[in-house]
């Protein structure tokens, strides 16, 4: 019988690289010892010398994992995963660009000789938890999965694989919820996307908005965030109730869009917001009842890999890839 392979995963979050060998046993997905870290936060180097501490932790995992047939990467940005090339780069990583144009793809295969797939990290984690995940992830033929962050990332899986577009992007948390006039404004340039609602900056910004109004206490720590104005409003607080009503709403309105349209059957929503537990759950079923038709039913769970889901997601998107060259 033949071993099942192993991939190396890398995780290039908001505070850290994270890479680590990662094998299928048993239908499930493990991450192999031992792990290699290296902190980010405030990062303030270009793109070249991210790329080299990546390599440089690849090496050392494939030192110690001989046997290993890709790698995989789950990055912030927006790329096109059929070259690898970012159309937007990390928005971590400010200076990105001021040694020129990056390519983790190249940079990993010229070193390494391996085959490296590099995708947006939301993209990754879905193939982790449609690969690994919960039942009725697993078993999904259209699947929509969001991460509640600093932004909102999501990808879109159709009969277990990846949905890219015909552009090899797509920006599931820039879909337009509020049509009208008073639309907030998003990152991204536009007005009225879900981001600009229902993600952690949102929330927070909109709880300094209702702090400068009189209508919300500073915390004593001073750390507005959404998971202080969560904490309110389970309390009840009834400023802290609007804001994430509003948010609800529209996260509400982002996932009966695609139930209506594209008859996804599962959404599956992980994150730091998804954290929230019941209370964002049972509200967010409720609110998108009232908008989806009566035969776009969706069943909206939490995500279900929690510990080293980063790493996981990218190596499931690897093992992923290797399986669509066989």
């Amino acid at each position: 019988m033949a071993q099942p392979k192993m991939v190396i995963g890398v995780d290039f979050g908001g505070e850290k690289l994270e890479a680590a060998a990662v094998a299928e046993r048993g239908g499930k997905g493990k991450v192999l010892p031992e792990t290699c870290r290296r902190l980010t936060r405030g990062e303030k180097r270009a793109g070249r010398q991210v790329a080299r501490d990546i390599v440089a932790m690849a090496k050392q995992v494939r030192g110690q994992h001989r046997d290993v047939a890709a790698v995989g990467i789950g990055s912030p940005g927006i790329i096109d995963v059929a070259s690898g090339d970012y159309r937007f780069p990390p928005c971590n990583v400010p200076h990105w660009e001021d040694d020129g144009p990056v390519s983790l793809k190249r940079a990993v295969e010229d070193a390494l000789g391996l085959p490296c797939f590099v995708n947006n990290d939301a993209q990754v984690f879905a193939a982790g938890e449609q690969r690994w995940g919960d039942p009725q992830a697993r078993g999904s033929r259209c699947m929509l999965f969001l991460t509640l962050g600093t932004g909102i990332g999501g990808a879109l899986r159709v009969k277990g694989e990846d949905f890219w577009g015909a552009r090899n992007t797509i920006e599931i948390g820039h879909t337009c919820i509020d049509f009208t006039d008073t639309a907030r404004p998003c990152g991204c340039g536009l007005y009225g996307c879900a981001e600009a609602y229902a993600s952690n900056t949102a929330i927070s910004a909109e709880a300094l908005r209702y702090i400068r109004c009189g209508r919300l206490d500073r915390p004593a720590d001073g750390k507005v965030d959404a998971k202080w104005v969560y904490g309110l409003a389970k309390a009840g607080h009834p400023a802290a109730l609007r804001i994430i009503g509003r948010a609800h709403e529209a996260l509400a309105m982002l996932i009966a869009n695609f139930a209506n349209t594209l008859s996804i059957d599962v959404c599956v929503i992980g994150g730091g917001i998804a954290e929230a537990g019941a209370f964002l759950f049972d509200d967010v079923r409720r609110r998108v009842a009232a908008h989806r038709v009566p035969t776009a039913d969706v069943d909206i769970r939490p995500a279900s890999l929690k510990r080293d889901f980063a790493v996981l997601g990218a190596g499931a998107f690897a093992l992923e890839m290797l399986d669509g060259q066989e």
